[in-house]
């Protein structure tokens, strides 16, 4: 269970969500920034959200991993109406719906009532996870410029995984702690 709260913060995703639960969606998400943005701080440019390396495809699991963890779910009485496909890719149906003005056929006026207001809450939710990114990846480039021991282990890591292509967390933490002696 994770408990928005209703105000972002200068915090990235830390001070905007608390969990009662442990999940791993948050974890997901910081290791799929932490590449591009490290890429980014090592070849000394600015790191933006729609040209990182690869594609974008970290970016785009990120937001996945937000989506899937925030964005709110069609309501019971709508699912019968949207198509199959929509269980996917719920985005494209909400701008289909709200963009291009597209309807199910046969829906009464309540259930266009429905339909509305849960585009209109899934497009706050996509903007926010907009923001939660921005702010998680302000956050990761403040971690990785101010801990010194950071590119370190990472590079020492990065040089063992290419020896061996497989690490434990004991040589994991062993490489970090003979890197930062």
């Amino acid at each position: 269970m994770v408990e928005i709260l209703d105000e972002p913060t200068e915090d990235g995703a830390i001070g905007l969500c608390y969990h009662y639960k442990p999940g791993d969606w948050l974890d997901t998400v910081r290791i799929c920034l932490a590449g591009p943005v490290m890429d980014a701080l090592k070849s000394r440019r600015p790191f933006y959200l729609n040209d990182a390396p690869g594609g974008g495809s970290d970016i785009d699991q990120a937001w996945q991993a937000y989506v899937s963890a925030l964005a709110p779910r069609p309501p019971v009485a709508l699912q019968e109406w949207l198509p199959a496909e929509a269980g996917a890719d719920l985005t494209s149906l909400v701008d289909a719906y709200t963009i291009e003005g597209w309807r199910p056929e046969g829906l009464s006026g309540q259930l266009k009532r429905k339909m509305t207001l849960f585009c209109n809450k899934y497009e706050d939710a996509l903007e926010f996870i907009h923001v939660l990114i921005g702010q998680e990846t302000t956050s990761l480039i403040r971690f990785m410029n101010e801990t010194p021991a950071f590119m370190t282990c990472v590079t020492v890591v990065a040089d063992q995984l290419l020896e061996k292509s497989r690490l434990t967390s004991t040589e994991i933490y062993e490489a970090c702690r003979l890197a930062t002696a």
